[in-house]
């Protein structure tokens, strides 16, 4: 059993789930900036209007606030290992 601790202790402590998470997330955010900006480019020019800059950029905006909000709450979220580690016994205090 503590072997188990240990390897969640250090699963934990290198948040290896958020950081998987936030690389597949920020690769699906560059795939979607890359194609959207691909898309408009292609666009004749007398379709390049307002609306079509607008739904751009809303795209664009929606994806970038969700790759902000998944950044915030992955770094927000961290544990203060020496903060929990400390009461331990044979720990450093």
């Amino acid at each position: 059993m503590s072997n188990f601790i240990t390897w969640a202790q250090a699963i934990d402590k290198l948040r290896i789930v958020p950081r998987i998470f936030f690389a597949a997330y920020f690769s699906v955010w560059l795939w979607i900036t890359t194609k959207l900006l691909l898309w408009y480019l292609h666009l004749p020019a007398a379709e390049r209007t307002y609306e079509a800059s607008g739904f751009g950029s809303v795209i664009f905006l929606t994806a970038t606030k969700f790759l902000h909000d998944i950044f915030d709450t992955y770094s927000k979220n961290a544990n203060d290992w020496t903060q929990t580690m400390a009461g331990q016994p044979g720990r450093p205090q």
